[in-house]
């Protein structure tokens, strides 16, 4: 019965990871080290300005849970100003840099996400300061497993 139940647990985590690559590569993201983040403030041209206490490193439990998650910010709204709704199309058809940081002594990770087609992976923190809906950022909470805060970036008005 033992092995039996063992057997199970090991198929289940196969089916676990193997899912979890396929529904993203490593090269869709990038996870930024805090020693990369001088200052307090990350400024991100049209999105409202973060202001963080500090920066800290996610672990791969970390990364992998948000990934496993990523699917459910095609649920998530924007209500901010300029650019409301939802993602366009999957949040895995967006190049995504993770950080760390933390806020009211509260443990997030951050996502500046932008559009495949228009952009390409960055390893230094990047953001563009128009391109509405192609570019946008969220919070996710680690500890509740849940995302927040979704905003886009503004359109370029002549």
């Amino acid at each position: 019965m033992k092995l039996a139940r063992h057997i199970v647990l090991v198929s289940l985590s196969l089916v676990l990871a193997v899912t979890l690559l396929a529904c993203s590569k490593s090269n869709d993201y990038v996870i930024l080290s805090p020693k990369e983040l001088k200052p307090t403030v990350l400024t991100l041209c049209s999105r409202e300005k973060i202001l963080y206490q500090s920066a800290w490193q996610p672990s791969k439990e970390d990364i992998l849970r948000l990934e496993k998650n990523l699917i459910s910010l095609s649920d998530l709204e924007s209500d901010v100003c300029c650019n409301q709704g939802k993602i366009v199309g999957s949040p895995f058809d967006y190049y995504r840099q993770y950080i760390g940081l933390v806020i009211d002594s509260q443990k997030y990770i951050y996502i500046n996400a932008s559009s495949k087609e228009h952009s390409k992976l960055h390893k230094d923190f990047g953001w563009a300061c128009d391109g509405g809906k192609l570019f946008w950022g969220v919070f996710y909470n680690p500890a509740e497993n849940k995302f927040s805060h979704l905003e886009f970036n503004g359109y370029f008005i002549k």
